[in-house]
C-alpha cells in the first residue's frame, strides 16, 4: 500500500516529525497574520494620531492665525475710520454752535460714532490676544522642525512692529494728523499683508502637506495589507485543511474538532482583518476628505473674508481716491472673486446650490462653491446657503458705499463710512457666524470620526493577538494527542 505523504515535505519523515512540521506551518502563518495585522493597525493608529493630533491642530492654528491677523487689520483699519468720523461729527457740532443753531441733531450720531470706535479699539484689543494665544499653540504643537518653527518666529516678531505702527497711526490721528496717519497704517498693512500672513500662510503648508502626504501613503498601506492579508489567512487556511487532510490520512480521524475550529478562526481573523484595514480607510477618508477638507476651506474662506473687509475699510480711509484706493479695489475684488464669483448670490445659483448633489457643477466657482461641493453631513448643505446669503448681503452692502464714496463729496464719504459701520458690519458679522456654523459642524463630525476609529483599531490590537494564538493553540491541542500515540 502507498505510503500517503504531504506535498513539499519528504516521505521519509517519520509521521511525528511531519505532524510537527504541519503544526510548525500552522503557527508561523499565523504568526505572520498576527504580525500584518499589528504592524498594519499601529500604522493606521499612527496616521490618525499624526493627523489628528498634530497637522490638524497645527493647521487650523494657521488658519485662524490668519483669520485673527486679518481682523485685527480690519479693525486696526475701523478704529482710524471711526475715529475719522468722530472728528467729522465733532466738526459738525462746532461750526452748528458758531452759527448759533441748536447741535441736538449730532448728538446721536456722534455717540454712534463714538460707540463704534470703542467697539473698534476692542476688537483690535481682542484680536491680538488671540493671535498671540494660537502662536503659543502652535509654538507647542511644533513637529516637523523648522518648517513651523520658522513662521511662528517671524510671526511673533512681525507683530510686534505691527501693533507699534498701528499705536502710532492711532495716535496722529487723534492729533488730528489723517495724512499722518494713513502714511502709518499704510506701513502697518503693507507689514501684515507682505510678512505675517504669508508666513501664516507657511505654517498652513508645511502641515498640510504633511497630512496629505501620510495620508496618501496610509491609503496605499493598508490597500496593500488588505491583500498581503487575504494571501497569509489564505495560506494559513490551507495549512489547517491540509494539516486536518494528514490526520484524516495516518490516524483515520474523519474530523478534528479544534482543527475545524482552528480553521473557521483562521477564515473570520482573515476577514476581520481586512474589514478593519477597509474600516480605518474609510474612516480617514471620512475624516480628511469629507469633515477636514470643509474646515480647511472655511477657515481659509474666512480668513479672506476678513481681508476683504479690511480692504473696505482701508478704501474708505484714502477716501476711495488716489492709486492706493484702486489698488485697494482691485484687491477687494480679486479676494471676494476667489470666495465666488457670484458674490451677490443671484436666484438662479441659489436655486442651484440648493439642488446640487454633486453630480453637476454649479453655476459659480471660488471656496463657497467648493465646499457646497463638498457637502456631506446633514444639515451641512443649509447652513452652508446660509453662509452663502450672508455673504452676499455684505458684499450688496459694499457695492452701495462704493458708490456713494465714488460721488467724492464729503457728505457721500461719511455715508459711505457710516454703511461701512453699521450695515456693512452686521451684515459681515452675520456671515462670519454663518460660517463658523458650517466650520463647527465639520470639526464636530471630524472629531467624532477620530475617536471612533482610534477607539475600533485599539480594539482590533487586542483581538488581532487573541485570535491568532487561540488558533495556534487549537492547532497544538489537536496534534498532541496525536503525539502521544507515538510516545
Amino acid at each position: 500500500m502507498a505510503t500517503a505523504t504531504t506535498p513539499g515535505i519528504p516521505a521519509r519523515w517519520p509521521t511525528p516529525r511531519l505532524l510537527k512540521a504541519h503544526l510548525a506551518a500552522v503557527i508561523a502563518l499565523a504568526l505572520l497574520l498576527l504580525l500584518v495585522g499589528e504592524g498594519t493597525l499601529a500604522k493606521a493608529r499612527a496616521t490618525l494620531r499624526t493627523i489628528g493630533k498634530d497637522a490638524a491642530p497645527s493647521i487650523v492654528a494657521a488658519q485662524e492665525i490668519q483669520m485673527h491677523l486679518a481682523d485685527l487689520d480690519a479693525a486696526a483699519a475701523t478704529t482710524l475710520l471711526g475715529a475719522a468720523q468722530v472728528v467729522e461729527v465733532e466738526a459738525r457740532r462746532a461750526e452748528a454752535a458758531k452759527a448759533g443753531a441748536t447741535f441736538a441733531d449730532y448728538a446721536d450720531a456722534a455717540s454712534t460714532a463714538a460707540q463704534q470706535l470703542e467697539a473698534a479699539a476692542q476688537v483690535f484689543e481682542l484680536r491680538r490676544a488671540s493671535v498671540t494665544r494660537r502662536l503659543v499653540d502652535a509654538s507647542q504643537n511644533i513637529t516637523y522642525g523648522d518648517t513651523e518653527k520658522v513662521p511662528v518666529v517671524a510671526i511673533v516678531d512681525g507683530l510686534q512692529r505691527y501693533v507699534s505702527l498701528v499705536g502710532e497711526a492711532r495716535g496722529r490721528t487723534a492729533r488730528g494728523d489723517a495724512r499722518g496717519a494713513r502714511e502709518q497704517y499704510r506701513l502697518a498693512t503693507d507689514l501684515l499683508h507682505v510678512h505675517l500672513l504669508p508666513a501664516a500662510q507657511a505654517l498652513d503648508d508645511a502641515n498640510k502637506s504633511e497630512m496629505n502626504t501620510v495620508y496618501a501613503e496610509s491609503g496605499r498601506a493598508t490597500a496593500g495589507s488588505e491583500w498581503i492579508a487575504v494571501g497569509f489567512g489564505g495560506a494559513l487556511i490551507v495549512a489547517l485543511v491540509m494539516t486536518q487532510a494528514f490526520t484524516y490520512r495516518r490516524f483515520r480521524r474523519l474530523t478534528s474538532p479544534p482543527l475545524l475550529l482552528a480553521t473557521v478562526l483562521a477564515l473570520g481573523f482573515t476577514g476581520y482583518l481586512v474589514q478593519k484595514f477597509g474600516a480605518a480607510r474609510a474612516d480617514l477618508k471620512i475624516a480628511k476628505e469629507d469633515a477636514f477638507e470643509s474646515i480647511h476651506l472655511l477657515t481659509r474662506a474666512r480668513a479672506l473674508a476678513l481681508d476683504a473687509k479690511g480692504d473696505q475699510r482701508r478704501f474708505l480711509l484714502e477716501e476711495g481716491r488716489g492709486a492706493q484706493a484702486a489698488d485697494l479695489d482691485r484687491h477687494f475684488r480679486s479676494v471676494v472673486a476667489s470666495l465666488s464669483s457670484a458674490p451677490d448670490f443671484p436666484p438662479a445659483a441659489e436655486s442651484a446650490a440648493a439642488a446640487a448633489d454633486g453630480s453637476k457643477a454649479l453655476p459659480f466657482t471660488g471656496l463657497f462653491a467648493d465646499e457646497l461641493a463638498n457637502v456631506t453631513f446633514r444639515g451641512e448643505r443649509e447652513a452652508a446657503l446660509d453662509m452663502v446669503r450672508d455673504f452676499a448681503g455684505f458684499h450688496r452692502a459694499d457695492t452701495t458705499l462704493r458708490a456713494r464714496a465714488a460721488k467724492g463729496s464729503v457728505e457721500d464719504l461719511a455715508a459711505a463710512r457710516l454703511i461701512a459701520l453699521g450695515e456693512g458690519n452686521n451684515a459681515f458679522d452675520l456671515f462670519d457666524a454663518s460660517a463658523e456654523r458650517v466650520q463647527l459642524l465639520n470639526e464636530d463630525v471630524f472629531e467624532k470620526i477620530l475617536g471612533e476609529a482610534d477607539r475600533g483599531l485599539k480594539s482590533a490590537e487586542l483581538w488581532d493577538p487573541g485570535l491568532a494564538i487561540a488558533i495556534a493553540l487549537l492547532a497544538w491541542i489537536a496534534a498532541r494527542p496525536r503525539l502521544r500515540e507515538y510516545a
